[in-house]
C-alpha cells in the first residue's frame, strides 16, 4: 500500500498516488510514490539530505562512542530516504560532494601519516569513523537498491515514458521562459519572488524554472546573477588560498556547499525564496563555511 502516513499534523500531504499531480515513477504501467517527507516534493526532499549527511558524516568522523554510531544511523537512514526521493540531481549532488570529502580524508591520512607516529590514536579514531561513515552509507543504499534497484533505474533507462517525457519538455520550456524574462528585464529583473507570475504570464503552464543561477538573475537581474557566481565560487577560492595543506579543514561546510550548488543547476532550489527549509539550510551551510574559513585564516597566520 503506497500512501502518505497520516501526519499531516506535522505539515505531510495527502499522498496518492493515483492522483495526478503527485510525483511518482512509472514502471510496467504502475505508478510509484516517490519519498516526499513532511516537504512539499521530493526532489525538496533530496535538496534538504545531500547537503546534512555529508555535514553529519564530518561530524560522525570526529565522534567517538555513542555518539558517532547515532550520527551514523542518521546518515544511514538519510541514505535510504535520499535514494527513495528518487532524484538523479540530488544523487549526483551527494556523489560530488562525497568525493571531495573522500578526498579530503585521503589528504589528512597522507599528511597525518608523514606527520604522525605509527599508531596514533587521533588518526586511528578519524579513520575508523570515516570507513565506518562510508561503510553504513554504502550498506543501507545498497540494501535499498537490492529491493527497489529495477523501479530506480527507470529513472536512468526509461526515458520514454510519458512522465518522464513530459518532465523534460517542461524543463526546457521553462528554461526558454526565464532566458526570455532576462532578455525582457536584464537589470533589475522581475523582483524577488515575482518569478512565477511573469512567466505564467508568457505561459500559464510554467513553472520556477529548474536552474537557480537563472531564477536568479530572472528575479534580481545580471547583477545579482554576477554576485550568485561570486557566493559559489567563494568557498573554492578560499579552499584554494589554503593550499594543499589546508583546504581539508573546510570539508564540513565545503562537501555540503558542493552539492548544493550542483543541485542548484538541475533544480530551482535550494534558493532563498523557495521555501523556509531551503533558506536555513543555505544560512547553516554558509556560516560553517565562513566560521571554517575565518578559523583557518587564523590558523595560517
Amino acid at each position: 500500500h503506497q500512501a502518505d502516513l497520516g501526519l499531516t499534523f506535522l505539515g505531510e500531504l495527502d499522498l496518492d498516488p493515483a492522483i495526478s499531480g503527485v510525483s511518482v515513477l512509472m514502471t510496467d504501467g504502475q505508478r510509484w510514490l516517490r519519498a516526499y517527507g513532511l516537504t512539499g516534493h521530493p526532489n525538496l526532499l533530496a535538496a534538504l539530505l545531500a547537503p546534512l549527511m555529508l555535514y553529519l558524516m564530518s561530524q560522525a568522523k570526529r565522534a567517538g562512542g555513542w555518539e558517532r554510531w547515532t550520527l551514523l544511523g542518521i546518515v544511514g537512514l538519510g541514505a535510504v530516504a535520499l535514494v527513495a526521493t528518487a532524484s538523479r540531481a540530488a544523487w549526483l549532488a551527494f556523489a560530488i560532494g562525497l568525493a571531495v570529502w573522500l578526498a579530503a580524508l585521503w589528504t589528512e591520512r597522507r599528511q597525518a601519516g608523514q606527520s604522525d607516529p605509527p599508531g596514533n590514536g587521533a588518526l586511528l579514531k578519524s579513520r575508523r569513523s570515516a570507513i565506518a561513515a562510508a561503510a553504513v552509507v554504502g550498506g543501507l543504499a545498497l540494501l535499498f537498491l537490492a529491493v527497489y534497484g529495477q523501479l530506480l533505474m527507470t529513472r536512468f533507462f526509461d526515458l520514454d515514458t510519458s512522465i518522464e517525457a513530459r518532465s523534460i519538455l517542461e524543463r526546457e520550456r521553462d528554461w526558454g521562459i526565464a532566458l526570455q524574462l532576462i532578455r525582457q528585464h536584464p537589470l533589475a529583473g522581475v523582483g524577488m519572488g515575482g518569478y512565477l507570475p511573469e512567466a505564467r504570464a508568457i505561459d500559464q503552464a510554467a513553472r520556477v524554472v529548474h536552474n537557480v543561477p537563472l531564477l536568479v538573475t530572472a528575479e534580481l537581474g545580471f547583477v545579482a546573477g554576477l554576485l550568485w557566481i561570486w557566493l559559489t565560487a567563494a568557498p573554492f577560492g578560499a579552499a584554494i588560498g589554503l593550499g594543499k595543506r589546508g583546504w581539508q579543514r573546510l570539508t564540513p561546510g565545503l562537501a555540503p556547499w558542493v552539492a548544493i550548488v550542483t543541485m542548484g543547476l538541475f533544480h530551482g532550489l535550494p534558493w532563498i525564496n523557495t521555501g523556509w527549509r531551503a533558506a536555513i539550510l543555505m544560512a547553516l551551510i554558509l556560516g560553517i563555511l565562513a566560521n571554517e574559513i575565518s578559523s583557518s585564516a587564523v590558523r595560517k597566520t
